[in-house]
């Protein structure tokens, strides 16, 4: 082999490592930050299950109401978690509604 294709093989090695290292990073990276915000969340519900409250915990002035309600944005009504369609009808208006907030 001459020295022109080893350079060449030897850097499509280098650029396949390099994304390989690349994308791996970013799925550990990822998968890290959402055990952490798991996390956070999970010492939110403790906490705030420790408050006493006379009200039941799905009303909506109970302290842990924001901490227990999920999260509702674009992206969970595009994969579309919820399996009943008149769900995702209301979770869509909603996120309208909200958006001009």
């Amino acid at each position: 082999m001459s020295v022109g294709i080893k350079t060449k093989h030897f850097i499509s090695n280098i650029r396949r490592s390099f994304w390989l290292l690349t994308f791996t990073s970013l799925c550990v990276i990822t998968a890290l930050e959402y055990e952490a915000r798991d996390r956070q969340q999970t010492a939110a519900v403790h906490t705030c299950l420790a408050k006493a409250s006379s009200l039941p915990v799905n009303h909506s002035n109970h302290p842990c109401q924001s901490v227990l309600t999920h999260r509702k944005n674009w992206w969970s009504w595009l994969t579309n978690t919820n399996k009943s369609p008149h769900h995702h009808f209301l979770e869509f208006v909603e996120l309208i509604h909200y958006s001009f907030d």
